[in-house]
């Protein structure tokens, strides 16, 4: 899936792109990707951000994976598992929540 994000410029009169890119939809983000159509905008929950150098190439490569997601303003369905950001409430991940 390709995906870019923006935030409004210092003007504030326009919107500046930050990233453009492909990224990996996991699980059950991957499921609810069917439902998406062009120009849908959506806020990423869980995800997980690599980074990877190739020497000969001398480039570096950003790869990004959604495991969660919502769509904003849409209603939930009840087979929708809730949406976590993998924190306890002594703010320590827990490990049996984490996608990998």
């Amino acid at each position: 899936m390709q995906l870019s994000t923006s935030k409004k410029s210092k003007d504030g009169l326009k919107y500046d792109t930050d990233f453009s890119g492909f990224v990996n939809l996991v699980g059950h983000a991957h499921n609810k990707a069917a439902d998406l159509k062009e120009g849908d905008k959506i806020k990423i929950g869980d995800f997980e951000v690599t980074n990877s150098y190739n020497k000969e190439k001398k480039v570096t490569y950003t790869n990004v994976a959604v495991f969660e997601y919502e769509i904003p303003g849409a209603t939930t369905s009840k087979n929708d598992p809730p949406v976590s950001n993998h924190v306890t409430g002594d703010n320590e991940e827990d490990p049996d929540s984490l996608p990998f």
